[in-house]
């Protein structure tokens, strides 16, 4: 059957919402069967932390105690009960604290981090994309395009650890570690931004130049508008829609790459808790961050794809069924 008008828009949401239901889905059960493929048994872990070689019999009496004596099937489907039912994400297997209040307290450190890096993110992107539309084929557009180029072949850990050693050791401008102080934030967002950064700047200034080479603007060229008022006012809203879900999936990016940001510069996170939890073998938080953070990353590209469709008139009409945004 097919719908038009707004019972097509409400057709695609709901469809969208449960793609991304199944998604999660899936993503719970790839965080369950990671975790566990990794080597090593977390009881013999728990009970070497001691500084004794544990026993085959203490080790058993452990693994009953954590439940992992238990089937894979089993283990999984009492997890996912609780969490669906209780909305209980376990107690971790180091310290026995309740995974989710050790999450909530690390959250608002990734979140500031991350929203940092966005917003830098997006001033380098809008700001480097328009200059390089503005100046197309000069020395600044050449310029901008090398260092997009740079950024984007750097690994993220590279960046970082360049940016502490000039920044922070050499020149002694920031700190390298902390958490509480805006000082402490920068070299942290920037080595989170500018990796992601480079790719939005180019994937901008590609928007602007096919928005610019369309009828509708080509005609206020003929009309006699400035470059300028063509550039801000006519293709930069048809160029800033898909731009917004480009940058929707950055922020997830910025999510899934804060693990190794927080480890380089000791920022207590949820990305540093996770990178333990992994060292340790502990389940429980290895899983609750990958449902956490894939939860995350779902949801904030579900509201960029709303945003998109409510900034580009074309997009909101293909929702709704009326044309095809492809062609």
């Amino acid at each position: 059957m097919k719908f038009s008008g707004r019972r097509a828009e409400a057709a695609s949401i709901v469809v969208a919402v449960v793609n991304r239901l199944l998604t999660l889905f899936i993503l719970s059960l790839l965080a369950f069967a990671l975790a566990r493929l990794a080597p090593g048994d977390p009881a013999a872990l728990i009970l070497r932390s001691s500084g004794e070689e544990p026993s085959p019999a203490a080790i058993e009496a452990l693994q009953v105690q954590l439940g992992l004596n238990r089937s894979w099937p089993e283990q999984y489907l009492i997890w996912g009960w609780r969490l669906v039912c209780c909305l209980d994400l376990g107690i971790s297997f180091n310290g026995g604290g309740r995974v989710a209040a050790e999450f909530l307290a690390r959250l608002p450190a990734t979140l500031t981090l991350t929203a940092a890096a966005a917003i830098i993110t997006i001033v380098l992107s809008l700001g480097g994309g328009l200059l390089s539309a503005w100046q197309r084929r000069s020395w600044l557009d050449w310029a901008a395009w090398l260092t997009a180029m740079l950024g984007a072949s750097l690994p993220g850990y590279w960046l970082g650890l360049l940016l502490a050693y000039f920044f922070g050791v050499y020149l002694g401008w920031l700190p390298v570690s902390g958490y509480g102080q805006w000082q402490q934030l920068v070299l942290p967002a920037l080595s989170l931004a500018l990796i992601v950064s480079a790719t939005q700047i180019q994937l901008f200034r590609a928007r602007l130049l096919t928005a610019l080479a369309e009828p509708h603007i080509l005609t206020a060229q003929a009309k006699g508008l400035s470059r300028r008022q063509v550039l801000l006012c006519h293709a930069l809203p048809r160029a800033i829609g898909p731009n917004i879900q480009a940058l929707g999936l950055s922020i997830g990016q910025m999510l899934a790459g804060s693990a190794i940001i927080e480890t380089i510069f000791a920022w207590p996170g949820v990305g540093r808790l996770a990178v333990e939890s992994v060292l340790r073998r502990d389940y429980p938080m290895i899983q609750a961050y990958v449902l956490l953070i894939g939860f995350i990353f779902i949801l904030i590209t579900f509201l960029t794809d709303l945003a998109h469709a409510w900034c580009d008139p074309l997009a909101r009409l293909s929702l709704r069924g009326e044309i095809d945004y492809e062609t």
